[in-house]
């Protein structure tokens, strides 16, 4: 008998030897009756937080330290991902590209022009472009989150629109903005087309309160497709012109400012719209709103 109690007793001796020796390099703290465990393993620090049942609380942000390298951190966000993946706004850098914009767009003599050609003959109160931006990714340059990259993917439409007594026509090859002879009064006139941006955007943000206001700018690379101008009379519509003579790709300034959700925006192309010598002269530019869902 007590040749049996002595085994019993080195055993428990052994077997909390052998968790003493695999939690050797865990600490643990108890804050508001939860347990907070700092682990060291392979030069790598970890903190788990676990409630009164032993589960492990769910990390919303990064809790691994590692000493002697450096760490660069991107954030990727995006409308479409489930909101799980976001973390506090508060404790990283955020990207303000645009999820959904609108904003007045018209054609211009040069970049950062507010005047057009007269050939052009253009309507710009009726000319509008909208999209919704698909992705954003944030790259931060110092610790304070303040300051960074913002990069983004956004599709949209254009319309640039014409008087009601011209339109766009293809002729050798050429654009041109001439008068239109129809029976029926003109209603509208417009050439549009599909775009995608691909912003890379500088920006700065600092948080007032629960909001962050942000100021950026930076270029966008602009590719363009399935263009097409037309004008429509009361009972019907032609199609005056298709694969117009414009760039696929371009390239524009961009710059935003705002608050919260919410922003200003103000795009003027660098390159222009038309081939050099197949079409009339002209830039797009465009002064609207935005906002990030």
């Amino acid at each position: 008998m007590e040749k049996t109690t002595f085994l019993a007793a080195l055993l428990t001796i052994i077997g909390a030897g052998c968790t003493m020796a695999e939690t050797a390099q865990d600490t643990t703290f108890v804050v508001n009756d939860k347990q907070i465990v700092v682990n060291e393993k392979d030069g790598a620090t970890t903190v788990g937080v676990y409630n009164n049942n032993g589960n492990e609380l769910k990390k919303i942000s990064e809790t691994t330290y590692v000493d002697g390298q450096e760490v660069s951190q991107i954030y990727v966000s995006s409308p479409f991902l489930r909101s799980s993946w976001e973390r506090s706004k508060r404790k990283k850098f955020e990207a303000h590209n645009a999820n959904f914009y609108f904003g007045y767009r018209y054609l211009t003599s040069d970049a950062f022009s507010f005047s057009a050609d007269q050939s052009l003959y253009t309507k710009n109160s009726n000319s509008y472009e909208i999209g919704i931006g698909a992705l954003n990714v944030a790259i931060p340059f110092n610790r304070q989150n303040n300051i960074g990259l913002a990069i983004g993917m956004q599709v949209g439409y254009t319309r640039h629109a014409f008087d009601s007594g011209h339109a766009l026509f293809m002729e050798d090859n050429v654009a041109t903005v001439k008068p239109v002879e129809a029976e029926e009064r003109i209603r509208k006139s417009y050439m549009s087309y599909w775009s995608m941006r691909i912003p890379v955007m500088l920006e700065y943000q600092q948080y007032l309160g629960r909001r962050d206001a942000f100021i950026g700018a930076g270029f966008s690379f602009e590719f363009r497709d399935k263009e097409h101008a037309r004008y429509k009379t009361k009972h019907d519509t032609f199609n005056s012109a298709r694969d117009l003579s414009i760039h696929t790709a371009g390239v524009n300034f961009e710059a935003y400012m705002g608050c919260g959700d919410f922003m200003f925006r103000f795009t003027t192309g660098l390159t222009p719209l038309f081939k050099g010598g197949q079409g009339p002269k002209a830039h797009t530019s465009s002064i609207g709103i935005g906002f990030c869902l």
